[in-house]
């Protein structure tokens, strides 16, 4: 916040520019970029949604200025780790349009009081009968990082035993020193392979 509020004149404070909310602010000499305050790594920041024309100048502005913030670039997979261990789910990985946001832990993303939207009838009508999958977080004990195979998603999920879902992505955990994995959860029926409520 501290970094951006030297580049723009658009106020930045918590009050002013919330969380999960998207304005059109000037970076440096650049208009009409699109900045939103969430991050992908799960820390508070923004995104910046910037015309190709004023990509190197804005990028240029903020390594500069950010000297005196000890920024750096960060890669892609990083982030992608970090938002595992924030338990941010992925689209296309953790997401797809297959899962609703009950079964995703998101449903207070959605304003079901005001109703009328696509899919309106099935997240009343789930809610009322219970989902049959939860997305979780795990974090993964008694594994070597030296010797184990590192988990990559698509790994199956045991409770006592029993076969009751599949990871759908991991990462290493660099806070927690260890792999955190996400999947869905089920309760199957061992003979019938039929998924139950939970």
């Amino acid at each position: 916040q501290e970094l951006l509020s030297e580049l723009t004149d658009t106020p930045l404070g918590k009050q002013d520019f919330t969380h999960m909310t998207c304005k059109e602010i000037n970076v440096g000499q650049a208009s009409g970029i699109k900045a939103m305050r969430l991050t992908h790594s799960g820390e508070d920041g923004w995104i910046l949604y910037i015309p190709s024309e004023y990509a190197l100048h804005v990028y240029d502005s903020l390594m500069s200025y950010g000297k005196n913030y000890g920024i750096r670039n960060a890669g892609y997979y990083a982030l992608r780790a970090l938002r595992t261990e924030k338990f941010f789910a992925y689209w296309g990985t953790d997401l797809t349009p297959q899962i609703t946001p009950l079964e995703c832990g998101r449903e207070y993303r959605v304003k079901l009081d005001k109703g009328g939207f696509i899919g309106y009838p099935a997240l009343v009508a789930q809610r009322q009968h219970g989902i049959k999958k939860k997305l979780v977080q795990f974090l993964v004990e008694d594994h070597d990082l030296e010797n184990d195979i590192w988990p990559w998603g698509g790994e199956p999920i045991y409770r006592n035993g029993q076969f009751c879902g599949m990871t759908t992505s991991t990462a290493y955990g660099f806070t927690v020193d260890r792999h955190v994995c996400l999947g869905y959860v089920e309760d199957i029926n061992e003979t019938t392979g039929e998924r139950n409520y939970i």
